[in-house]
């Protein structure tokens, strides 16, 4: 991930001619950094909200926001020069003072220049389908993320956002410079059509010679899953970069694409779903230099014996919660067919309450 290809085969029209123009514009969002290397943290869906998710036991908002603080003090403490965030920021796009301020200062903070820190930090904020109102990309700055963004606009913008309206494609595109070389970074947001999100993932590998870093709000997933998943081995990425998923809440590691990309998928910082209770919050940070490396860090969180409940008439449904999640992942291991059909015969030998409200499941997720 330290250099990319000197050279890649162009693709006439269309979305990778768009693309190549809009690098040429990049030099307005450049950061000098000096220092050897680049250091990136990325954190992504933290579901900020007001009303706590069923069975949270805790002040819900307040604890997402100091997670995202933690990031930010993180990345202030550390010297991380870029923060990406993958998207997914609110639940809902509107969100009371009370619970934006916070974050908001510790931004600031983040990407002022210091003594200490001369250069201060960029963030890229790249756009989630919570984050817009009727996955309308227009809409962003009614929400959080316009005020993110509006906190680093002067003197010169720190914070961009990952999605670009004023484009015929959906892919934002950002530089920081770095003693040794630039490192290009690109983000695919939530996409109104599953055909719009195609071709934009279709057109990254004609970035790979600009680009280093991808960032994506889209189902990327290790396992086959239903309804317009898409695994790390079908995504059009060059061998020389790092992809960082957002959307999935559960983690799935670092993974090397076919291809040879680097996937990074850390997992929501947000803890919804009764699954959720045991898992530890991650964040990533990525060195980019002459020693690249990846690193998956904790995110400070109560436990989740202290934050969830789980009232009796519920054990079950989070038992055939866990069994759907089991079978389905045990139906992509051993076999390619995801008929409903294939999905009753890997549950062979459960009992017909646990199959039937399985198949259930199934059905009602199939639409």
């Amino acid at each position: 991930m330290a250099s990319a290809p000197s050279s890649v085969a162009s693709v006439p029209g269309g979305l990778a001619d768009a693309a190549n123009e809009q690098i040429e514009e990049m030099a307005s969002t450049t950061a000098e950094v000096d220092k050897q290397g680049v250091d990136i943290l990325f954190a992504t869906d933290l579901h900020l909200n007001v009303n706590a998710p069923t069975n949270r036991l805790d002040d819900y908002g307040m604890a997402m926001v100091a997670k995202m603080v933690y990031v930010f003090q993180y990345a202030t403490e550390h010297d991380i020069d870029l923060v990406i965030f993958g998207g997914d920021f609110g639940h809902r796009p509107g969100l009371p003072v009370r619970l934006v301020n916070p974050i908001t200062a510790a931004l600031v903070d983040y990407i002022r220049p210091t003594n200490q820190r001369p250069f201060g930090g960029q963030v890229i904020l790249c756009v989630g389908s919570h984050d817009l109102h009727g996955h309308n990309v227009l809409t962003y700055p009614q929400g959080p993320l316009g005020t993110l963004e509006l906190a680093g606009a002067n003197p010169t913008p720190r914070v961009h956002i990952g999605a670009d309206p004023t484009k015929p494609f959906a892919i934002a595109l950002n530089r920081l410079r770095f003693r040794g070389g630039d490192i290009g970074v690109a983000c695919v947001p939530e996409q109104q059509t599953e055909s719009d999100m195609i071709e934009s993932l279709n057109s990254l590998i004609h970035l790979q010679d600009k680009v280093q870093i991808v960032c994506l709000h889209h189902p990327i997933c290790l396992n086959d899953h239903p309804m317009n998943h898409v695994h790390p081995d079908d995504v059009l990425t060059g061998p020389k970069q790092a992809v960082l998923c957002g959307h999935i809440h559960w983690p799935q590691g670092v993974y090397r694409s076919t291809r040879g990309s680097v996937f990074v998928m850390p997992g929501s910082m947000a803890r919804r779903e009764h699954t959720d209770r045991d898992r530890q919050p991650q964040m990533a940070h990525l060195h980019i230099g002459s020693k690249s490396g990846i690193e998956l860090l904790r995110i400070p969180c109560a436990s989740g014996s202290s934050v969830f409940t789980v009232p009796e008439m519920d054990t079950k449904t989070e038992s055939v919660a866990r069994r759907v999640e089991a079978a389905k992942i045990n139906l992509a291991t051993t076999t390619a067919d995801s008929s409903r059909e294939a999905l009753q015969a890997a549950m062979t030998g459960e009992p017909d309450d646990v199959i039937n409200a399985v198949l259930s499941a199934w059905d009602e997720a199939q639409g």
